[in-house]
């Protein structure tokens, strides 16, 4: 199987911020399990000696590392659905709050050549757009914390 473009970068942009909801131990545990699962490069940016809170716009990147096309999609796809997760919590806390938290909560940027790689995983992430229902993701094993997915757009 070729390699994806080894300069293509999916990086999400984290819009989940509110008094008292720090997405940051969320992200890295998405990301540490992303990275096990699927050998594709998975970083934080934004996440440092302060909160995550701190950062403009707190990120979090995937890359193709020495992973396959189908890893990197794969990787991908997990990184949506634990965005989702943590979306419904970060709901959910605004919601309990009494705060308003219309959206989007995450976004999508992409990198380099080769996009097309992932263009059926990200359809509407890009801008404040709302997700395709049809993108087909993986089934994700149940980590806990539950979560339907549903607009990144703040409709409940």
């Amino acid at each position: 199987e070729p390699a994806p473009p080894p300069d293509l970068i999916v990086r999400f942009h984290v819009l989940m911020r509110a008094d008292g909801f720090d997405p940051g131990p969320q992200l890295a545990k998405l990301a540490q399990e992303v990275r096990e699962e699927t050998g594709a490069m998975v970083e934080l940016e934004g996440l440092g000696s302060e909160s995550l809170m701190a950062a403009p716009a707190p990120a979090i990147m995937v890359g193709p590392a020495t992973t396959g096309r189908e890893e990197f999609r794969e990787s991908v796809a997990l990184v949506i659905v634990g965005l989702r997760t943590l979306e419904q919590a970060f709901r959910s806390h605004c919601y309990s709050q009494g705060l308003g938290c219309c959206g989007p909560n995450f976004t999508v940027s992409l990198e380099g050549a080769g996009g097309g790689l992932v263009d059926d995983l990200i359809v509407g992430l890009r801008g404040a757009t709302t997700p395709a229902p049809s993108a087909q993701l993986p089934a994700r094993p149940s980590t806990g914390g539950g979560g339907d997915g549903g607009a990144s757009d703040g409709r409940q």
